[in-house]
């Protein structure tokens, strides 16, 4: 889309206004977040969580991973297009965080 004369802002209106519905589920926003991370522009989740923090935890939820990806590409010298290939499928792939009943453990006798 970025190629064809649309602009950043317009992208994130179209998701703001739920063109991109799928974007905002736990899946996406953890893809992103995994893009973003290896990437290596870490800061800009944090920044994001940072500039967040007052909001809702679902509407955070829902738009962090969308909003560093978006801060990358408009600071960064990276395309949406070269990004978006380096996408793994490993990304989009939920995983249960489990503490394990050593972690408690040792966690409780520190």
């Amino acid at each position: 889309m970025i190629n064809y004369g649309v602009t950043v802002q317009e992208v994130v209106y179209m998701y703001e206004n739920n063109i991109f519905f799928s974007l905002k589920q736990p899946e996406a926003q953890a893809a992103l977040v995994s893009l973003v991370e290896r990437e290596g522009h870490e800061a800009l989740i944090t920044q994001v969580i940072a500039e967040t923090a007052a909001d809702d935890e679902k509407v955070m939820a829902s738009t962090v991973g969308f909003n560093a990806f978006i801060k990358m590409i408009e600071t960064c010298d990276v395309s949406v297009e070269e990004t978006i290939l380096k996408f793994a499928r490993e990304d989009f792939i939920t995983q249960d965080w489990k503490i394990s009943k050593e972690v408690r453990l040792l966690t409780a006798f520190k």
